[in-house]
């Protein structure tokens, strides 16, 4: 890393406007990692607190059942309430419309469920609403050997692709960069669960699509950032790195927010339209794009910055020590 004096280019044109010759993004790497590991050092809290992440029917093991009831009386409220008697763990979302009433009953426990919880649901419901009032449009039974396994190959997947985009980055690029590329993502992972945590969000399959939606997004913008340093380099290889990056994270501004932008605007729209099913979804989506978009500028690049920062000063210290050592020989 050259400590010569920064070498001016052009301005930094952020869709078409000409703004100052460089953004000091790096400068504030440490405000950056401070922010960023206070919303994770408060995760970490509220897991604790909360006793952990509330885990879906794919993880935990349970039943759910999908029906139509064509009553006036019935509604979330009343069907909670009722289902809140005989299981503490339940819940009750809608499909679709209000005005159509279809409704979505999921049981969860560390026990699973069977098919006589299936029959128990559609018995109370039937009781309270009428038999000729419910059309029963599904039901599926998870055992809880059957959602340890799913967590079990959840958790493997998430591992495989991060493993896959470290070994891709650091072939494409050099160690630093794939060790800021990973950083970021798992930065990214660990706010998407903050936040599952702090929304009280069941982590459920739709949730670790969400997670990996988000690890290939984050991955992608980060690759561009890095492709533009490196370029940079080439081209002017005695200019000051931490000039070099900002320089080149201020080149993709324009991209990045683009991006994060019309990717929001998909997120936004699942959450709002997308029904209780795709809404937590949504909301993942939602965080992870601005977490993502936050991590490819100040912490990818920042973390791939200090760490070649870190191993300059090594080598510098190294060679001194070797030259006092020659002196002390000499002498």
């Amino acid at each position: 890393m050259s400590d010569k004096t920064p070498v001016t280019g052009q301005d930094i044109q952020v869709r078409g406007i000409s703004v100052e010759k460089r953004l000091h993004f790096l400068k504030l790497r440490w405000v950056a990692f401070a922010l960023s590991g206070l919303i994770i050092a408060g995760g970490i809290v509220a897991f604790f607190t909360t006793g952990g992440f509330k885990l879906g029917i794919d993880f935990l093991g349970g039943a759910r059942v999908e029906m139509q009831i064509a009553s006036e009386d019935a509604d979330l409220i009343s069907l909670r309430e009722m289902l809140l008697e005989e299981w503490a763990d339940s819940e009750v979302t809608t499909i679709g419309a209000l005005e159509e009433k279809n409704f979505l009953i999921t049981i969860t426990g560390e026990e699973g469920a069977s098919t006589n919880d299936i029959a128990m649901i559609e018995s109370k419901v039937a009781e309270r609403f009428g038999v000729e009032n419910i059309e029963v449009r599904g039901s599926t039974l998870v055992g809880p050997k059957m959602g340890e396994a799913f967590a079990r190959r959840a958790l493997i997947l998430v591992l495989i692709v991060a493993g896959m985009i470290l070994a891709y980055v650091a072939l494409r690029f050099d160690f630093f960069y794939g060790a800021g590329a990973i950083i970021a993502v798992f930065h990214d992972i660990l706010i998407m669960l903050t936040f599952c945590l702090v929304l009280d969000i069941r982590i459920d399959i739709a949730i670790i699509a969400a997670l990996l939606t988000i690890l290939g997004y984050s991955i992608n913008d980060t690759i561009v950032v890095f492709d533009r340093v490196r370029e940079n380099h080439k081209l002017n290889p005695d200019e000051d790195y931490e000039y070099t990056m900002d320089k080149s994270i201020g080149q993709s501004l324009s991209r990045t927010i683009i991006t994060s932008v019309t990717t929001l605007l998909v997120a936004i729209a699942i959450a709002i339209w997308g029904g209780s099913v795709l809404r937590n979804f949504g909301i993942m989506l939602i965080i992870g794009v601005l977490s993502g978009t936050y991590s490819s500028i100040f912490t990818a690049s920042p973390v791939t910055f200090t760490l070649k920062k870190l191993l300059d000063k090594k080598i510098k210290l190294g060679d001194k020590e070797g030259k006092k050592k020659l002196k002390g020989q000499k002498a």
